[in-house]
Parts: structure tokens; sequence; C-alpha cells
């Protein structure tokens, strides 16, 4: 399972997200801020004691497993789909438009499931990963809320369903 920093209380997952009040802190790893940087930060893991089953906290401007900050993705994406900003965003590199340009083809692989995951929350037909991010951008808001979102209702992510969110049966 894997939550956002701002869903912490008190540096403890929220139980109404667990399902558990028996949460311990239970290691911790480091990954790049950026790509082109040299800065780490601890992404913190929870183990649940009834299942067995762990946490990873992820920093409020990462997303999990991208190596962009969650602003350039916004940025990016809101480009792609037409959204029209006040600043336009600082040039990327090399290394991040191609990271940019695979994360935006993830999306569109994804736009059934996130349709299907989102349900109300989106417009009824949605055929194209400008679509899915106009109605997601809208309906639910930043980036960032929408994976505390995906998060908690239907435990996905924005760019996969990675196995770490999917729920293990008892």
């Amino acid at each position: 399972m894997q939550i956002r920093v701002s869903q912490l209380i008190d540096g403890f997952p929220d139980p109404k997200l667990t399902g558990s009040n028996t949460v311990h802190r239970h290691s911790s790893y480091v990954r790049y801020a950026s790509l082109n940087s040299s800065e780490q930060v601890k992404v913190l893991r929870f183990l649940l004691h009834e299942t067995g089953r762990t946490i990873s906290v992820c920093p409020d401007l990462l997303p999990p497993y991208r190596p962009l900050p969650l602003d350039q993705i916004e940025a990016g994406f809101d480009e792609r789909s037409g959204i029209v900003v006040e600043a336009p965003a600082p040039p990327l590199s090399v290394a991040e438009e191609g990271s940019l340009k695979r994360a935006w083809l993830q999306l569109g692989e994804r736009v059934k499931a996130l349709v299907s995951q989102c349900g109300q929350h989106l417009p009824a037909v949605v055929a194209s990963a400008g679509e899915l991010w106009l109605g997601l951008r809208r309906n639910l808001g930043s980036v960032r809320d929408i994976l505390t979102f995906l998060s908690i209702h239907p435990r996905s992510s924005l760019l996969g369903d990675y196995a770490c969110l999917q729920i293990i049966p008892d």
C-alpha cells in the first residue's frame, strides 16, 4: 500500500486508511528527488501486524516510481492535454522530457482502468489520455489531490496498478 506524507497523523498512517491500529515503523529507503539531482529523500515504511503487509509513505512532492517531481508531471500533462497555464514551466532536460513522455504514454494505457476506478469523478466517455487528464484535473484538482484520491478509494495510482497497492486476500 502507498500513501502520501500528508496522510500521516502524528507520524503514523491514519488507521482509517490502513484498517489497523497496530502499525509498526518497519524501515525506510532513500530515492533520488529528481533525475538531475543528487538530493535524496527518505521513504518511510510501516508494517501492519495483523496482515504482514507494508505501507510505503511517498513524499508529497514525488510520485511513486517516477524520477520527476509532481509539479513537472502536472505542468507537462497540462500542456499535453491543452490546459492553458499562466506561467510556462521551465524547460526540461532531455532525460526529464523522456521520462515525462513515458509517463504520458503510461497514462494513455490506463484510460480504461482509471475511468472504471474513478466512476462519477470523470465524464461518461473518455477516449484519450488528454480527456482523462482534463477530467481528473477538473474534478479532483492537482496531481497531489489525484494521487491522494487514488491511494484511498480504489487503492490505485495514476500511472500503474503497482503490486504494493493490491489487496491481498486473507
